[in-house]
């Protein structure tokens, strides 16, 4: 039986499908909503300034603020369907912080989107629920976003 399901959150349509098939399919489980945010991400240092600690603050705080704005929205599409859900708002980079936070929450399911495009999410020729899926110690569902 699945007591625990942990679902990344980001802005895509595929990831909100992830979560709406987690809170169908398991009715009687625990749903954890997850959403990394990396303060180091690559665009911030493609910026011409240079990426200054008062750029790389701002952006933090940016990303902070959009992942909390997602949980919330999570939290309000499982109370729409008269249930709860855990949020985590979390600095890490993706594939790792899935692996570990599944790895450390005694999770027992993975639901992850996957936009399904050729090039979408790549990196080396692996999509992330790829790299993520053949790290995570748990069965992984992955929920494309059906465009």
């Amino acid at each position: 039986m699945i007591r625990h399901v942990l679902v990344p959150i980001d802005d895509s349509t595929a990831s909100r499908r992830a979560f709406e098939y987690a809170l169908t399919e398991f009715p009687d489980a625990t749903i954890t909503a997850l959403h990394l945010f990396d303060a180091t991400h690559p665009a911030l240092y493609a910026d011409s300034t240079g990426g200054s600690v008062d750029r790389v603050e701002a952006f933090e705080i940016r990303n902070r603020e959009r992942g909390a704005s997602l949980l919330r929205e999570a939290t309000q599409v499982a109370a729409e369907r008269n249930r709860e859900v855990e949020t985590v708002l979390h600095p890490g980079t993706v594939p790792d912080g899935i692996v570990e936070h599944a790895t450390d929450a005694d999770v027992d399911h993975l639901i992850v989107g996957t936009d399904g495009r050729p090039n979408g999410d790549r990196l080396v020729g692996r999509s992330v629920a790829a790299r993520v899926a053949e790290r995570v110690p748990v069965p992984v569902t992955v929920v494309g976003d059906e465009s």
